[in-house]
């Protein structure tokens, strides 16, 4: 699950985007 940028990204888009779903950071994903 750790081995790939790819997984760290996601969880991070997910954790941002229930934080702030309209604030911009959807683009990250």
């Amino acid at each position: 699950m750790w081995t790939k940028p790819v997984a760290i990204e996601m969880s991070c888009g997910c954790e941002i985007n229930m934080y702030a779903p309209a604030e911009g950071d959807r683009p990250l994903f």
